[in-house]
């Protein structure tokens, strides 16, 4: 009986060496290399782009007097997603799909949202929360800003916001991330 105990026992410390040793440990570069591989191609809207088309909409009624009507169509794709530093992470944005349909005095027109391509860097220690709505996950930032990567899997962006959410854990020092 002591034989099977001690043969069970050993059994099972192999076992779980064996599963630990085939774990990966998420680490800081870990997750960047996972989002710079996976959120290339991604789509991208953000709190910014709304206000620009409340703008242009203020801007056109002001000149005129008509309150147009304005709808965009398309997003913004992320082109790269390259760590920058350990907390941080190149963003270049490209605009070019993005496209406003206006309506005004009953006639429409289609135009260029009209935003060139730009690349930013993000850094995780100001990022409030990371969550997933749907294909895409919604980032809130403590300067009250938001934006979104639309990704098109709620699978990929339950993964992606894992990562995005580890970053903002170990880059905030303050505590203060989710609100």
């Amino acid at each position: 009986m002591k034989t099977l105990l001690a043969a069970s026992a050993a059994t099972i410390a192999l076992a779980s060496a064996g599963s630990a040793a085939h774990a990966q440990e998420q680490t800081v570069e870990s997750a960047q290399r996972f989002l710079s591989r996976v959120v290339p191609g991604a789509g991208y809207w953000a709190g910014w782009m709304d206000t620009a088309l409340d703008t242009a909409r203020q801007k056109t009624f002001e000149a005129t007097g008509a309150n147009p009507y304005v709808q965009p169509s398309g997003q913004g794709v992320i082109r790269e997603f390259a760590p920058a530093g350990e907390c941080k992470q190149q963003v270049g944005l490209d605009f070019s799909g993005v496209q406003m349909t206006i309506t005004m005095n009953g006639q429409t027109q289609t135009v260029p949202f009209g935003v060139s391509p730009m690349t930013k860097v993000v850094n995780w220690a100001d990022l409030g929360e990371a969550r997933v709505a749907g294909g895409g996950v919604v980032l809130s930032w403590r300067n009250g800003s938001s934006s979104e990567t639309r990704l098109g899997s709620e699978s990929m962006a339950a993964r992606v916001a894992y990562a995005m959410e580890f970053l903002r854990l170990h880059c905030d020092t303050t505590g203060e991330g989710v609100w």
